[in-house]
């Protein structure tokens, strides 16, 4: 993921200019773009990829605008993003060396769903830890619960672990370990430091190996959803990293 714009411009442009095509540049690199995709970000239900600005720039490692819109996108860790949104701005590359050199503005947008965050936290449960029909609900006004039941003394009871979500001055969405509230059957500490580490791992989007930072974030019923920016020093300088296409 960290040569997505090597790999963009590669793909889009460089076939282009060798054909001569007639049709608008920027057609085909929105047809060659979308074709590498799943290698790039992952596979997805739908991709949608619009390329502005004048093409004789395009054709030339110049592009004025690129969206990217993934639905359904399952990242490579398994993590699946309900939506995903890249919208990058005044992009220059250099299409003899191969390196990225400067982004104007890039930003995303994400959302996640409660059922796919279930299903991440079931698949790493320790069967040590004795909670079962565990249940994720994401909730307005920043909220998380878990439902459960443990396994206490032979007797099933139910357990209500509600986490509070913030944005840190670092642009990162945590959960706030002074508003954890559990009801029901107390939660030991392993237990508790398992689900919160993972719901904060989750929501990190560490995955996409993007340098993001979130700038907001709202739950919903059911969803939660993250916009931000892409550090742009840090991205650029891993593009530059890579020197060339293998």
């Amino acid at each position: 993921m960290n040569r997505l714009v090597m790999y963009l411009f590669c793909l889009a442009v460089i076939p282009c200019v060798l054909s001569g095509c007639a049709r608008p540049v920027n057609s085909m690199a929105e047809h060659q773009i979308m074709k590498k995709l799943p290698d790039l970000l992952g596979e997805a239900s739908r991709y949608e990829v619009r390329v502005d600005g004048d093409p004789y720039n395009t054709s030339h490692g110049r592009l004025a605008r690129v969206q990217i819109n993934a639905t359904n996108l399952t990242l490579q860790n398994g993590l699946i993003l309900s939506h995903l949104y890249l919208d990058l701005h005044r992009v220059v590359y250099n299409l003899k060396t191969h390196k990225l050199i400067s982004v104007k503005r890039a930003k995303f947008t994400t959302t996640i769903s409660d059922d796919v965050i279930e299903l991440q936290i079931l698949g790493d449960l320790p069967a040590g830890y004795d909670l079962t029909h565990l249940k994720i609900h994401l909730l307005p006004s920043s909220q998380l619960l878990i439902t459960a039941e443990r396994n206490t003394l032979g007797i099933k009871l139910p357990v209500k672990i509600l986490f509070h979500l913030v944005l840190l001055s670092d642009n990162r969405v945590l959960v706030d370990l002074t508003r954890i509230t559990v009801v029901g059957i107390p939660v030991d500490g392993p237990i508790l430091h398992f689900l919160v580490g993972h719901v904060q791992k989750i929501i990190s989007l560490s995955a996409l190996e993007l340098p993001l930072q979130v700038n907001s974030f709202y739950t919903d019923s059911g969803t939660i959803t993250l916009s931000g920016n892409i550090n742009l020093t840090e991205w650029t300088s891993m593009e530059q990293g890579n020197s060339r296409i293998q």
